[in-house]
Parts: structure tokens; sequence; C-alpha cells
């Protein structure tokens, strides 16, 4: 398309419900209230789910596709309370990840993120729901390692074969192709963690559970 040399009717709908197909390749059942998600190719799984990609919002309708179904869900963005495994008031302010299609907790292996803690309270965790880790408006990190290990390791390499060939090297000449090579290793693995922790300070947040 090109751009606009008139007025145009757009249309427009309400942001805070989206409707989805509901995953189909299994029979898949979606509760009312519960928490909803995302597959990477965009269909709706209950929270928890082994295809779950994204935290999406609350669904408000029960939805039964079959297996091979096109069923569609309605699912409401905003902010939502669920069940707390362990948080507390402590982690305000902080992400919380996806339990199931009804809790959310701390950070762990397989838990995607299901958006941002506004507040706890006895009956549940307060989350907006989609927020993600990663405020906008951050440059990609740049920059380029500058040590040379693979070199240094191919001239260790060097030394190993032509040793095996008859030759001889003296200690000096093996420890300064040693020294070097773990010279280059230090430099890179410095890089890397200022890089790492460029990137922890543009997150400006750790992952819950995570000291």
């Amino acid at each position: 398309m090109t751009a606009l040399t008139a007025d145009r009717n757009t249309p427009s709908r309400s942001g805070d419900l989206i409707v989805l197909t509901v995953y189909g390749d299994a029979a898949t059942t979606i509760y009312a209230g519960s928490l909803v998600c995302a597959t990477s190719a965009g269909r709706a799984v209950p929270g928890g789910h082994a295809q779950a990609a994204r935290a999406i919002g609350r669904a408000e309708e029960q939805v039964a596709n079959p297996l091979g179904g096109t069923k569609t869900v309605t699912v409401r963005r905003g902010v939502f309370q669920f069940g707390g495994d362990g948080i507390g008031d402590g982690n305000v302010g902080r992400m919380a990840y996806v339990v199931d299609d009804q809790t959310v907790g701390g950070y762990d292996d397989g838990r995607i993120c299901a958006g941002r803690i506004v507040g706890v309270d006895s009956s549940g965790v307060w989350v907006a729901v989609g927020e993600t880790p990663i405020p906008a408006g951050i440059a990609p990190l740049a920059g380029t390692l500058t040590g040379t290990v693979d070199g240094a390791l191919a001239d260790i390499a060097a030394i190993a074969l032509s040793t095996a060939g008859g030759n001889t090297y003296s200690d000096a000449a093996v420890n300064a192709a040693v020294n070097a090579a773990i010279t280059s290793a230090n430099l890179q693995i410095k890089e890397l963690q200022t890089t790492l922790n460029a990137v922890i300070a543009a997150l400006g947040d750790e992952p819950l559970g995570v000291s």
C-alpha cells in the first residue's frame, strides 16, 4: 500500500478483547476465567500447556475444541487476579510466570512469563497479563569479542602435532602458547560478562525467584 492522499475510514474495535482460534492438534478445553496463552502459531491454549509460548489474558467463555477443531475463544486483556505459588508483597513490580491456567509463580525452567505483578492480597496475585520484562526503546547491544582463542589453540595444536612428528619445543615455547590461549580466553570471558551485565541493566528486572 502507498501513503494516503485523502481521508481514510479506518475500522476500529476494543483493544481489550482478542478472538483466537483454539489449539486443535489435540482436544483442548479452555475454561471461562482461566489464564489463556498462545502457541507460536497464535493458537489459544490453557496456561501451563506444553505448547504455550506467551500469555494473552483471561478467557471470557468456556470452549471445548475437539481434535482438528477450529473453534474460537474470546480473551480479555488486562489486570487479573490468579492464584499465587510462592509470591508475596516483596514481589510486586516483578514478573510472574505461568504455572497453570489459574496459578502464577516464580521463574522456573519451562515456565513462560505471565506478566508483571501489580498487587498481592489474601485472595491471590494481581497480574498485568502479557506485559513483558523488556522495556521499550532498548537499543540492540553491539560489539565483537577481541580475543583470539581459536588462533591460540591452533598454535598449541600445531606444537602437539609437531612434537608427535619427532620435533621438540622448549618449556618456554609451550608455556607461551598455553598462556596466550588462557589470556585470550579470559579476555573473551570478561567481554561476555560486560555484555551480560548490560543486558541485565537494560531489562531492569530479574526473573522472579532467581537471586
